[in-house]
């Protein structure tokens, strides 16, 4: 994911990157070329991680609907793949945000707030 939105922020800053390649071309010195990738990157890392901060928040208010909402059901609606919608429920589960109840089959979800407890206010078990 942090791979094409590099691209593409590399593709927006084309001027940029010609230019760089181009100094770091003539004093026969890199250093302008790797400061302006080190900026992509960094700006990638930044735009994905508020990309997977939403995601995250729309599984939350999906599962608020449907405590038995399964992770194809999601990857559907959200148009994302089952590994991602994966990722993001370990992300929650370990921010103590969310808890599976039952089983992997036939069990449900919990939300939780901050404070380890579900939107009813009953405390986590």
């Amino acid at each position: 994911m942090v791979e094409s939105v590099i691209e593409t922020l590399v593709h927006r800053n084309q001027a940029e990157y010609y230019k760089a390649i181009n100094q770091s071309t003539a004093s026969a010195n890199s250093s302008a070329c790797i400061h302006y990738m080190l900026r992509m990157i960094h700006e990638a890392v930044q735009e994905a991680a508020t990309v997977s901060e939403k995601t995250s928040e729309k599984i939350l208010r999906y599962i608020s609907e449907n405590a038995s909402i399964t992770i194809g059901e999601l990857a559907q609606r959200m148009g994302l793949t089952t590994r991602t919608i994966e990722r993001n429920l370990r992300v929650l589960q370990k921010e103590e945000r969310l808890v599976r109840v039952g089983l992997d089959k036939g069990g449900s979800w919990k939300v939780l707030d901050h404070l380890g407890s579900n939107q009813n206010g009953d405390v986590r078990e």
